[in-house]
């Protein structure tokens, strides 16, 4: 119909159209430089099967791998363990590495739902956290800080990514040519799981 439109959280493109996305890659980043940065040298990633969002998916993965490899540390496939991004996803997850054997010291969760489920995972096999495996989760919900131990998770300010889609709108009314999606930052809340 012509009308402005942002999207928050997916990239679409075109006249008329916009898009405003938190930037997940750095996020990914910030919480694997964090593990690395505490000696942390055998990290996976607890990862999302893919289903819900094919965009931001890969850009977290990628940032995993390609900072991993930025430290000198070895990548495999084996490294990602991709299941439901929910509490039992993430416990799944954490349980097929423990059971597959790999060794872990170090773990990044697509979301915070995930490492949850991972906090109870490695509480049941009598991993300790931080000590034993430190656990970095993803989007900084309100349960992070309750937890035992309180969660260390990358946050996602929503109240920023509202005002950028604002402004993005505001924009297009005056210019309604193609625009560049806008990436708003995000931050490492560390607390006391890594």
């Amino acid at each position: 119909q012509g009308l402005p439109t942002v999207a928050f959280g997916m990239e679409i493109s075109g006249a008329n159209l916009g898009s405003v996305l938190w930037d997940v890659s750095r996020g990914a980043e910030l919480g694997v430089e964090h593990l690395v940065g505490i000696g942390r040298t055998k990290l996976v990633m607890l990862s999302h099967t893919g289903a819900a969002n094919t965009l931001l998916l890969p850009r977290r993965e990628t940032a995993f791998r390609h900072t991993l490899q930025s430290a000198g540390l070895q990548f495999s496939e084996a490294r990602v363990v991709r299941r439901d991004p929910t509490i039992e996803g993430g416990r799944a997850a954490m349980e097929a590495v423990l059971d597959a054997g790999t060794p872990v010291d170090g773990v990044f969760t697509y979301n915070d739902a995930m490492a949850i489920g991972a906090l109870q995972a490695l509480a049941v096999a009598g991993l300790r956290v931080p000590s034993d495996v430190a656990l970095v989760g993803f989007n900084d919900i309100s349960m992070c800080s309750a937890l035992v131990p309180a969660l260390t998770s990358v946050r996602l300010d929503r109240a920023a990514i509202g005002r950028e889609a604002l402004a993005l709108l505001d924009r297009m009314r005056s210019a309604p040519n193609h625009q560049q999606p806008v990436y708003v930052d995000v931050e490492l809340i560390v607390r006391q799981s890594a």
